[in-house]
């Protein structure tokens, strides 16, 4: 099971990503070290915005590129949900992270 208070790395541009969620929704996130369930939190309230590419970037934790071939399992999950939308929670909760800090 997935701890939504664990603290995970998230690279500079995702820590935009909740900059803007946190300002633009009212969320109440540390931007710095936000939690797993904070990152979900923020997810949730963008996920209409760029086809729900940048809450999937906010549970990955990294910025996805859809040109690189590492990300084209995501980018094609991603693609999935939209044709197929199902529960948002269950679905971006279920991004494993990806980023960590070098």
């Amino acid at each position: 099971m997935i701890d939504s208070n664990e603290i995970q790395p998230i690279d500079g541009y995702v820590r935009t990503l909740l900059v803007n969620a946190k300002e633009k929704y009212d969320l109440d996130i540390d931007v710095h070290e936000p939690t797993r369930g904070q990152r979900l939190e923020a997810a949730l309230a963008m996920k209409d915005e760029a086809n729900g590419f940048y809450s999937m970037e906010i549970m990955v934790g990294r910025r996805v590129s859809s040109s690189d071939p590492k990300d084209q399992a995501l980018v094609f999950t991603l693609m999935i949900q939209g044709a197929h939308p199902s529960n948002p929670e269950k679905f971006y909760e279920g991004f494993a992270h990806g980023y960590w800090d070098k």
